[in-house]
């Protein structure tokens, strides 16, 4: 099966085969952030992300657990990532939050719009 494709699983749920990896997609999607290319980590993710979006999961989960702070950059991310999530109705939930990472949410006003899971840290 080509990838990109949605199929029915034995238990008539959807599922969503991408790359060889195959999800329900009532679950959560998980994007861990260490994978990002690190010079240009916006265009990586207008990359990465869409495919993910396709088959709207109920979140997208961004993990943060390689990150030591939220750096303009990666303030950055999350805003693109709010904006593309939020215009196919998928909630962001963020994992890991960096120690001082609650005030940056607040001072850039994302901690309104973005999840905090308990973590931890």
């Amino acid at each position: 099966m080509s990838p990109d494709k949605t199929r029915r699983s034995a238990l008539d749920r959807p599922t969503v085969e991408r790359d060889a990896l195959e999800y329900d997609v009532r679950e959560d999607v998980v994007l861990v952030l260490d994978t990002m290319d690190p010079r240009d980590p916006i265009r990586d993710l207008r990359r990465r992300v869409p495919p993910l979006l396709d088959a709207p999961p109920p979140a997208l989960v961004v993990d943060l657990s390689c990150l030591t702070a939220l750096s303009s950059g990666a303030v950055a991310v999350l805003l693109w990532l709010r904006e593309t999530c939020q215009s196919r109705g998928v909630d962001v939930r963020l994992r890991h939050l960096p120690r001082g990472g609650g005030a940056t949410l607040r001072r850039t006003g994302l901690a309104d719009t973005l999840l905090v899971e308990a973590s931890s840290r």
